[in-house]
């Protein structure tokens, strides 16, 4: 657009305009209005002129915000403007708005960079500030934030610390259901099956031992008197071979260990000991009904059921059952655990003796637990009318009251403690309660009686 100056001439001459090309303004037409009688006005006389509108200025104009708002517009002017515009950033920034605001920003071209302390744009991860081999990158979630990827031997905002792989979801050497994991070094831990659980057959769960059983099982047409005592001698391997396949077929899964401690001399004895889970039924006791049914099964029918070691019985006390399912199960003060019947695996926390239920309760496993109070026993008057009661946590005690002690007349009371006394008896009573006349007799002997010889006199 053209520029224009003006020159004004108040003496009658014509307004003259220049144009020059570097113009940034609109030029404004005026006119100069003079005297009709005479163009040039006389001393007396001053010129009659319209109003000039105002001169634009020369250069940029400004931009700015009006009435307090975040619209940019040029200065007197409605005319929105860029408030960025012709502003300079340095290398790496650009100019944008400030929110809500008519002020510029310079901020770094890139959303991910981050200003350093010199005031320069760099990536996040310029300075690489993750540890032991982690790799740095940009935080799509956090722009201008960067995280660690670590290597699986370690862990941290830094990758800075050892990763304890005992905290993940399962470990990869841990076995599957309930163990505890403890770390030994760098990369390096071992698993084990929790209290009250047992690897099963496969060695790689942790199962619950509903039943341990120490068993004794006598073939008493074998005789292998190389294997006794020698667990590593070929006899011995296939009959300990042979055993586990009898029981793994008479309890299938519900098998969770078997352990030979032994082989004794004489008939072949096999001194071992069951970790069973109990059947679907839940029952204590059952395991033991279906072996002993199995072991009359195999000697009606005349079967070896034990291939080559022949048949088997079990002798009186062959078969020792202890019941496992509350194992490992940590009651609340006053309750004690017991197992349900028909739920395999499940017990419950019930009141002791002495308190009852008020109410339950189940924990962070589903275990019910019952909510004990002390009964007051001493509201039943137990103790006799002599005796005064005292309850006690989970049980009541009775003891003398010496306020309703009595003592035969003569005596005296003597108290001994809180709820005790003794009789102090006068002296021709006896015994602990003074109501023993004391019998006193006085015996004379003749031998005791000094004999005086009167034969001199």
């Amino acid at each position: 657009m053209p520029k224009y100056s003006y020159e004004l001439d108040f003496g009658g001459g014509d307004v003259s305009t220049t144009t020059t090309p570097a113009a940034t303004t609109t030029a404004v037409s005026t006119t100069t209005v003079t005297s009709s009688e005479s163009a040039a006005p006389s001393s007396s006389e001053k010129p009659t002129t319209t109003a000039i509108p105002p001169i634009p200025t020369i250069g940029p104009r400004k931009c700015g915000n009006v009435e307090d708002t975040d619209i940019c517009y040029y200065e007197n002017s409605r005319e929105p403007c860029d408030i960025c515009e012709g502003v300079m950033c340095p290398v790496g920034k650009k100019c944008v708005k400030r929110d809500k605001m008519c002020l510029a920003d310079c901020v770094c071209e890139k959303d991910t960079d981050v200003v350093d302390k010199d005031g320069i744009c760099r990536n996040p991860c310029y300075k690489n500030q993750c540890q032991n081999g982690g790799s740095c990158v940009v935080d799509a979630n956090k722009l201008s934030k960067f995280r660690c990827e670590c290597l699986k031997e370690y862990e941290g905002v830094l990758c800075e610390n050892m990763h304890n792989f005992c905290l993940d979801p399962k470990p990869s050497f841990c076995p599957a259901g309930q163990y505890t994991c403890q770390m030994l070094g760098f990369q390096n831990y071992t698993c084990e099956c929790a209290e009250g659980f047992f690897y099963d057959i496969s060695g790689k769960t942790c199962v619950k031992v509903g039943e341990i059983v120490n068993i004794t099982l006598v073939f008493k047409q074998t005789y292998y008197s190389e294997l006794y005592n020698n667990v590593t001698h070929p006899e011995a391997i296939e009959a300990r071979r042979t055993i586990s396949a009898a029981f793994s077929k008479i309890y299938g899964d519900h098998l969770i260990r078997l352990v030979f401690d032994n082989f004794t001399q004489g008939s072949l004895v096999a001194n071992m000991k069951l970790m069973l889970k109990l059947d679907d039924s839940g029952a204590f006791r059952s395991n033991e009904r279906i072996f002993k049914q199995f072991l009359l099964d195999c000697d009606t029918q005349n079967t070896a059921c034990f291939g080559s070691l022949g048949k088997a019985y079990l002798p009186y006390d062959g078969w020792a059952a202890k019941d496992e399912r509350c194992g490992n199960v940590v009651c609340p003060q006053y309750t004690v655990c017991e197992p349900i019947d028909g739920q395999p695996g499940k017990t419950q926390c019930v009141c002791i003796d002495g308190f009852e239920a008020t109410g339950s309760t189940v924990d962070n496993q589903g275990r019910l637990i019952q909510l004990c109070e002390d009964i007051d026993e001493c509201a039943l008057n137990p103790c006799p009318t002599v005796e005064e009661c005292q309850n006690t946590p989970g049980n009541f005690t009775c003891t003398q009251d010496t306020t309703i002690a009595t003592c035969p007349s003569g005596s005296k009371i003597v108290v001994t403690g809180p709820f005790s006394y003794r009789c102090e008896c006068s002296w021709i009573y006896a015994g602990s309660d003074c109501r023993f006349r004391e019998l006193l007799v006085n015996f004379v002997f003749n031998d005791a009686i000094p004999q005086v010889d009167t034969s001199s006199l």
